[in-house]
């Protein structure tokens, strides 16, 4: 996935016939306004749940579901999983990028619009995130206390040990 969310910036995207899978791979060059462009590879198959799934590498993969929606092309992430050897795993959510959404848009001319967006989920539910911890102030003070105190052995430690 690109690493910016710049918009505006030109993008090649090459798709070439994988022989060996019956899909397809692709190569997309992402041109930053200031700095080196990003390439992404990733191999595109007919498997899995949906019947479409995307590679990005190491195992990892995402079932995707294609649509037409406003003369677009739209691809739509419906779960990720990782594949050790024989076997396959389902990733949680809190596991992934997130929901994504690619859609290819033909501007006629040999051009297209291409949008990505990606929505994450939240780190933990958010009953979680907004619960008080009573005592909350001072376990934050006895926490950078005991790691002051861990900066200073250590550095003792290593000053002792030198000679």
């Amino acid at each position: 996935m690109p690493t910016g969310a710049e918009t505006g910036v030109p993008m090649v995207v090459t798709v070439t016939e994988d022989a060996a899978s019956g899909g397809q791979i692709w190569t997309r060059i992402c041109a930053r306004s200031n700095g080196f462009p990003q390439v992404i590879h990733s191999a595109k198959r007919f498997a899995g749940p949906t019947g479409l799934e995307e590679y990005v590498g190491y195992g990892v993969s995402m079932a995707l579901r294609i649509s037409v929606e406003h003369e677009a092309l739209v691809f739509r992430s419906v779960g990720y999983s990782l594949q050790i050897g024989p076997l396959r795993l389902r990733l949680p959510p809190r596991l992934t990028p997130g929901d994504l959404t690619v859609t290819h848009f033909d501007l006629g001319g040999g051009t297209f619009r291409f949008t990505l967006e990606i929505v994450h989920p939240p780190p933990w539910p958010a009953h979680l995130s907004v619960r008080r911890i009573h005592g909350g102030r001072i376990m934050t003070s006895l926490l950078w206390i005991l790691i002051a105190i861990q900066v200073v052995m250590g550095v003792f430690d290593t000053f002792y040990h030198l000679s």
